[in-house]
């Protein structure tokens, strides 16, 4: 099963030119998946580097210590939010690193897997937490929350025109006691938005359902807050994101990082002393090349941004 990988990391060879720089490096993978992207890191790092590896999924950290371990340099494997590194790190003993990769996307895996309840393209039961041991169900949020509250987390996750009229179809179910599964959440998609932009709709809503049940919003915004203090100088940080949500965030927050004077612009000499954290490296974010989407298609909405410590 080692060699039949679950999942097929996206942008693996841009990961590698714009993250690794330095060979007896401290890198942290932040999303460690089914190790695609860690399995490089070892690769290119000698025996003084030293990898981190966090994930909330206990399946896919359990695969992904059994595929590390064949691997000579050294690693460490953490049941853990992404938000949680500077308490990792502390553990550890270490205070900086040399890069950072963060890969929101879900994995294969879990999209595939029926009893996950992340894909409306099989019937499954409505879980879609990314760690089964914690929090509500997708099916337990549904069946205890308000329609003008639902309405509003569907657009806010996900851009969804159509969220009022789809929330009321979704509770419509709810209340005749029919929104069990993945199957039940299409059906009511479907009976509010009809054929036309089905797809569209359904991919939208789940991921906003999936967004919300995760807490993935939140968790990117106070990793943001607290990222700039843990990189080293020279220090790379990899964003890989699959919708314009997360990528926005990381674009602003990269902008914001990276200004070097905050003043009015009627005051023409700068007085702020504003000291940049961050250089930007990729001015424009960069899409996956049309290979890779050949031979991946749910590569093809990645989009990956790239700054460098000061």
């Amino acid at each position: 099963m080692i060699n039949n990988t679950p999942h097929v990391p996206v942008m693996i060879d841009e990961m590698c030119e714009h993250l690794l720089n330095k060979k007896d490096g401290v890198y942290l993978d932040g999303t460690v998946g089914f190790g695609g992207h860690s399995s490089k890191i070892l690769e290119y790092i000698n025996d003084d580097g030293y990898l981190i590896g966090l994930d909330l999924d206990p399946y896919a950290l359990e695969y992904s210590n059994k595929r590390l371990s064949v691997q000579l340099n050294s690693f460490s494997l953490h049941h853990a939010n992404y938000k949680e590194f500077p308490e990792i790190m502390d553990s550890l003993g270490i205070k900086k690193l040399d890069g950072m990769l963060f890969d929101l996307g879900t994995s294969s895996y879990q999209v595939d897997s029926e009893h996950r309840g992340f894909s409306y393209m099989r019937e499954s039961n409505l879980d879609m937490r990314f760690n089964p041991n914690s929090g509500l169900t997708a099916q337990e949020f549904l069946n205890s929350i308000e329609e003008n509250e639902l309405a509003d987390i569907i657009y806010l996750n996900s851009g969804e025109k159509k969220s009022r009229r789809i929330a009321k179809s979704i509770l419509k179910y709810v209340k005749t006691g029919n929104m069990l599964t993945t199957l039940d959440l299409r059906n009511s998609i479907e009976n509010a938005v009809g054929q036309r932009y089905l797809i569209k709709s359904l991919s939208r809503v789940f991921q906003a359902i999936r967004i919300h049940i995760n807490n993935e919003l939140h968790s990117l915004k106070k990793l943001l807050t607290i990222i700039c203090d843990y990189l080293e100088f020279d220090g790379k940080i990899v964003f890989i994101t699959f919708h314009s949500i997360e990528d926005r965030m990381i674009k602003s927050f990269f902008k914001n990082n990276a200004l070097k004077c905050i003043c009015p612009i009627e005051i023409p000499i700068c007085q702020c002393d504003v000291k940049p954290k961050l250089e930007i490296i990729t001015k424009k974010a960069l899409e996956p090349v049309s290979f890779e989407v050949s031979q991946n298609s749910r590569s093809r909405s990645a989009k990956m941004r790239v700054a460098r410590g000061l």
